[in-house]
C-alpha cells in the first residue's frame, strides 16, 4: 500500500520559492481541514470581541489537533506585542517545551502584521493559513506601522495560504468591533 494518496485526492499548486517554480500536492481533504481550523479562529475572534477586546484569533495546530488558541490580548495587558499569532506561539513553545515550532501550521483570523510575521519565522513555523487581508482590516482602523507587503516579504520564504472563501465570516468580528466601538463614542 503507497503513503501517497490516490491521484484523485490530490490538490496541484505551483509554489514560488527563491525564484524557482515546482509544484505542490496537497489533499484535497486538507482544503476541508483548513477551513474548519480558520473558521475557530475566526470564532475566537468574535468571542474577543464579545469580551471587550480586539478581533483577532489564531491556533497553532499539528495535522489536525489544535496545540494551542489564542486572541489578541493587547488591550487586556497593555502590552502592544499581545497579538493573537504571538500568544499562540507563547503558549505553544511552553507546553511543547521548545522554542522551534517546525512541525505545526498556523491559522489566523487575520494576515499576520509584520511584528507576528518575524515572531512566526523565528518560532519555524513553516505554514500559515489567514482569512482577512490586512488591506481589508485597514477598512476597520486596524493599521501596521509598515505596510502588508513587509509581512508578505518576511513570510515569502514558507507557505501562506489565504482563504477567501471565508471572507465574509471573516469580516464579522470586524463588524461587530465595528459597531461596538460606534456605541461607545
Amino acid at each position: 500500500m503507497s503513503c501517497w494518496p490516490p491521484l484523485d485526492d490530490l490538490k496541484v499548486h505551483t509554489v514560488r520559492a527563491r525564484g524557482d517554480s515546482f509544484l505542490k500536492y496537497t489533499a484535497v481533504n486538507q482544503v476541508t481541514i483548513d477551513n474548519a481550523l480558520l473558521s475557530k479562529a475566526i470564532d475566537l475572534a468574535t468571542a474577543n470581541v464579545a469580551n471587550g477586546q480586539r478581533p483577532f484569533g489564531a491556533l497553532l495546530v499539528d495535522g489536525e489537533e489544535i496545540v494551542t488558541q489564542a486572541v489578541n490580548e493587547a488591550a487586556r495587558s497593555n502590552d502592544p506585542t499581545d497579538h493573537a499569532e504571538i500568544v499562540a506561539i507563547r503558549h505553544a513553545t511552553s507546553l511543547l517545551n521548545a522554542d522551534c515550532l517546525d512541525a505545526l501550521t498556523l491559522y489566523a483570523s487575520c494576515e499576520p502584521c509584520c511584528m507576528c510575521a518575524s515572531a512566526i519565522l523565528w518560532a519555524g513555523v513553516r505554514r500559515v493559513v489567514f482569512a482577512l487581508a490586512r488591506e481589508d482590516a485597514h477598512e476597520y482602523g486596524f493599521h501596521d506601522v509598515v505596510g502588508p507587503e513587509i509581512s508578505r516579504r518576511l513570510l515569502s520564504a514558507i507557505s501562506v495560504t489565504q482563504v477567501r472563501s471565508l471572507d465574509r465570516a471573516a469580516r464579522e468580528p470586524f463588524e461587530a468591533w465595528k459597531l461596538r466601538n460606534a456605541s461607545d463614542s
